[in-house]
């Protein structure tokens, strides 16, 4: 039994005010607790919930932009086609000369020409077997192929002579075609470079790193990024375009 001390004035009748207090304090703190329940379980979930569905959905907006920019790229690489780097050049051996066109390939290691090519030209050389190794794994032996030496010349150059050249039975590079009156319309840079077209040539030769010496640039000329870009190097000028596929 609880005990309450009170002050009462004469003549004025006893009251028990002092008993009211503790349950208006306890229901008053019963209200602060459900209202923080209430709000720890339902308020804040429903604010924290609507936070994540924003910031997911500017996720999937950033996402799906940058699909839409990679797609739109994708687009444009594959509309375009790329030239290789071809130009025209004169191989002369015992039995004559053979104009024909070039490829300058950085990423082979070593210079082949065709067999049928050499065989025209008089040159001659000892077998030796010929690996060679692509990505994932692959390879392929040439087991006649002959190490030449020959004479390669390109426009208003010297010839010179390398007995590093390796012979295939058939080298079989893809035709290669470029119109330089409709490139030189769409690229003005390219107006005083002494480069002819090519229709469907047949590259019989191509030029690896072991004769870096003509694939060398010597000068270069280019527009914007996406330009083509001519390159003068030890053998003569060279084109290198990207073109839509037709």
């Amino acid at each position: 039994m609880r005990t309450t001390a009170r002050y009462q004035v004469p003549g004025t009748p006893t009251r028990r005010r002092d008993s009211y207090i503790p349950a208006t304090l306890h229901t008053f703190t019963r209200i602060i607790f459900q209202a923080m329940y209430i709000l720890k379980t339902l308020v804040i979930p429903i604010i924290f919930a609507a936070q994540i569905s924003d910031v997911a959905a500017s996720l999937e907006r950033m996402t799906r932009f940058d699909y839409q920019q990679q797609f739109q790229w994708a687009c444009l690489e594959w509309d375009l086609e790329t030239q290789l780097r071809v130009l025209p050049v004169t191989l002369s051996g015992p039995n004559g000369t053979f104009k024909t066109h070039a490829l300058l390939d950085k990423g082979s290691s070593l210079t082949l020409v065709d067999e049928q090519v050499a065989v025209e030209l008089g040159l001659v050389g000892e077998v030796h077997l010929l690996c060679f190794h692509w990505t994932n794994h692959v390879t392929r032996e040439e087991r006649h192929s002959r190490r030449v030496s020959l004479r390669i010349t390109g426009d208003n150059e010297k010839a010179k002579m390398f007995a590093i050249s390796r012979t295939i039975n058939i080298l079989q590079l893809p035709v290669h075609t470029i119109d330089m009156k409709q490139l030189r319309k769409e690229c003005k840079h390219l107006d005083n470079i002494p480069f002819i077209s090519q229709k469907r040539v047949r590259t019989v030769i191509l030029l690896g790193q072991d004769t870096i010496i003509l694939s060398t640039e010597r000068k270069h000329v280019r527009g914007s990024w996406s330009s083509a870009v001519a390159t003068l190097t030890t053998i003569g000028w060279v084109v290198h375009v990207r073109v839509p596929t037709k």
